[in-house]
């Protein structure tokens, strides 16, 4: 994999962020933004999955169908290298932008977020492109998650599941949430950041590119020191705990 996992080490368990402002900005960049793939052979679809409208990057034309589920925060550009090694290899691909993420629609309320959902679409996904048969599901950080359930709720759908970086665990004794909460206390933790309503979306909103660029880094990039050092949530919010980098990775032009 060209882009190593350990880039996402932080964020195994990522949860989606959704907010109505959030969704009404990807909605209207999704009317108007380019959509010639950037990728050589690569087509986009719209499809209509779980009663939203779905962008899928494909490439091939016949073979068994791989449905890729990729992470947060990420996008179907994730799996450019991949798409086109299972192409040669003679698997029809379709690598979705997920539920809120790039093109695909980007429903207002919290709850449209749920796994149950997520899940659906991707059930959606081969009814709409698999022409009758299963589908490969793989899935990649927050992603695994949406392909280890996929394959759980929905096995007449699909033959074979991979799940990257995240290893499928069963139905843990409680919440994650109740987990983390006991694990960190006062301290800070993304997740549970991202639990708080509105709050990681008015940091994130406010400086997009301050977010990416801090975590589409690998564990070696240099790095400013950071602004935050206190382990305490109430010193602030993430962007000003990661430090920005000096400078962009070799394998991010």
């Amino acid at each position: 994999m060209t882009l190593p996992s350990t880039i996402f080490s932080m964020l195994l368990a990522g949860i989606l962020v959704t907010s109505h402002a959030a969704a009404q900005t990807g909605n209207q960049a999704m009317q108007t933004r380019d959509d010639t793939p950037p990728v050589a052979g690569v087509q986009f679809r719209f499809v209509e999955a779980n009663g939203i409208r779905m962008r899928v990057a494909t490439l091939g034309d016949s073979g068994p169908l791989v449905i890729m589920a990729h992470g947060w925060p990420e996008s179907w550009y994730s799996w450019r290298h991949q798409m086109q090694a299972l192409a040669a290899a003679g698997y029809r691909v379709a690598a979705p932008d997920m539920r809120g993420y790039g093109a695909t629609e980007a429903p207002a309320n919290v709850e449209d977020y749920s796994i149950l959902e997520v899940t659906a679409d991707m059930a959606g996904l081969v009814d709409a492109l698999g022409g009758g048969d299963k589908a490969i599901m793989i899935g990649h950080d927050w992603g695994s998650i949406v392909a280890w359930h996929s394959v759980l709720l929905y096995p007449e759908k699909f033959s074979a599941l991979v799940a990257m970086s995240v290893p499928y665990t069963g139905r843990p004794a409680q919440s994650p949430l109740l987990s983390w909460q006991q694990a960190y206390g006062e301290n800070f933790y993304y997740i549970l950041y991202h639990q708080e309503p509105g709050v990681a979306e008015a940091e994130y909103d406010a400086n997009p590119e301050g977010l990416l660029s801090r975590l589409y880094l690998s564990p070696d990039s240099p790095r400013h020191p950071p602004v935050i050092s206190s382990p305490l949530r109430s010193a602030g919010g993430w962007l000003d705990r990661l430090g920005a980098p000096m400078a962009l990775p070799d394998w991010l032009t």
